[in-house]
């Protein structure tokens, strides 16, 4: 069944909700803050994956959060070493590069995304970070507005 990923990440949390395909919220996690003016790119993304994880987990979906990255990779590199998993006594090694765990969409709204060079960046990073068919990259008060007032007209 394909999943979805939201993310929310500003100034003082990252909050990341993984929803099954029919839309509904199986796993909501929280990690630290996301805001990449704020915390640097690397804290930014760390946060990202770390919430993305937790909610995987959360969902019992242990066995894919090998196909996250590891880690952020800068300078357009791809870091598709093998990851190391470890659970009661057992350890399992996962390739990502090998992965079937594609996400159907991934939305995140980030506070500081509105400068171009910083989306761009972090776009880039998002496409090969978290594998899915869809990306989605706004501003956090984009996702915000879009709660608060659905498809009716707005400010």
């Amino acid at each position: 069944m394909p999943h979805i990923l939201g993310v929310d990440g500003g100034g003082t949390r990252t909050t990341a909700w993984l929803a099954d395909g029919r839309g509904k919220i199986i796993a909501r996690a929280v990690a630290g803050p996301s805001n990449p003016l704020k915390v640097g790119f690397e804290a930014s993304q760390l946060e990202i994956l770390r919430a993305a994880k937790l909610a995987m987990r959360k969902a019992g979906l242990p066995q894919f959060v090998a196909a996250l990255a590891a880690r952020p990779a800068f300078g357009g590199e791809r870091r598709t070493e093998p990851v190391a998993a470890h659970r009661r006594g057992r350890t399992a090694v996962a390739d990502r590069r090998y992965s079937q765990f594609v996400f159907e969409a991934v939305v995140v709204g980030l506070a500081g995304v509105d400068r171009p060079p910083v989306y761009r960046k972090l776009f880039n990073w998002l496409r090969k970070a978290i594998p899915a068919r869809h990306h989605l990259l706004t501003s956090d008060a984009a996702i915000a507005m879009r709660a608060a007032i659905g498809d009716a007209p707005g400010i």
